[in-house]
């Protein structure tokens, strides 16, 4: 079987960048051709969420769990 992956050298080993289909302790050869992959700038989750500026309650992260999961909050807690 011929699989083609992306993989990662740390300097000790080689990290696929996606699962190969491989048994574990499966026997390969392995041939490398360096790949001149540029990477764009790094995804940043927080900027996302940012963009889309939501809105809501005021005491949104005070009271997720009510918001979330529609859970009852006990006022004396």
């Amino acid at each position: 079987m011929v699989q083609t992956f992306e993989a990662v050298f740390d300097g000790m080993v080689f990290q696929p960048l996606t699962k190969p289909e491989l048994a574990p302790n499966t026997t390969v050869r392995i041939t490398v051709e360096t790949a001149d992959i540029k990477l764009g700038e790094p995804y940043c989750f927080l900027k996302a969420l940012a963009s889309l500026n939501i809105e809501g309650p005021s005491d949104m992260s005070t009271n997720v769990d009510k918001y979330a999961y529609n859970h009852q909050i006990d006022d004396e807690a």
